[in-house]
């Protein structure tokens, strides 16, 4: 994926934060960025395999959320909508 995708698709983050996050992950070793020699410069990132395991976690919580949710629709009166799902990433990312 690339930074313009990851940044469209998380609002209210900052390019300063986004750069930032995208660096503390590669040196966790959660993802993985290729540059490529073109002109001008193409930067993919990518999930390594820890990074896979980590999002498959991720899908999970955000499946048992939905479910909640959707089981205390009446007890619950506010969900922020702006919050960044994996839903918007792409599956090949982590299959």
């Amino acid at each position: 994926m690339r930074y313009s995708e990851i940044h469209r698709n998380i609002l209210g983050l900052t390019e300063k934060m986004l750069s930032q996050q995208l660096r503390e992950l590669e040196e966790d070793k959660i993802i993985h960025r290729t540059v490529y020699p073109e002109v001008p410069p193409r930067v993919e990132y990518t999930f390594t395999d820890l990074g896979k395991e980590l999002a498959t976690i991720f899908y999970a919580l955000e499946k048992w959320g939905a479910n909640f949710l959707t089981a205390n629709r009446d007890s619950i009166k506010v969900a922020d909508e702006s919050c960044y799902t994996f839903r918007e990433m792409p599956k090949e990312m982590i299959a």
